[in-house]
């Protein structure tokens, strides 16, 4: 009985890890989108136009 509910906290602190993992990995990707929107150095629009010229 007791190796069974080690077992069962062992896959709960598993099922936590991967859920950290994955809050981890989302906060990542949001803020990496919130600083390239913030430090973008032109719109879009512009870069695309300016980039066959120094091509």
């Amino acid at each position: 009985m007791f190796s069974a509910t080690r077992e069962s906290s062992n896959k709960h602190i598993m099922i936590l890890s991967d859920i950290k993992s994955l809050i981890c990995l989302m906060l990542g990707t949001m803020i990496g989108t919130i600083r390239g929107l913030l430090f973008a150095p032109a719109k879009g629009t512009n870069t695309r136009k300016e980039l066959p010229r120094k091509g």
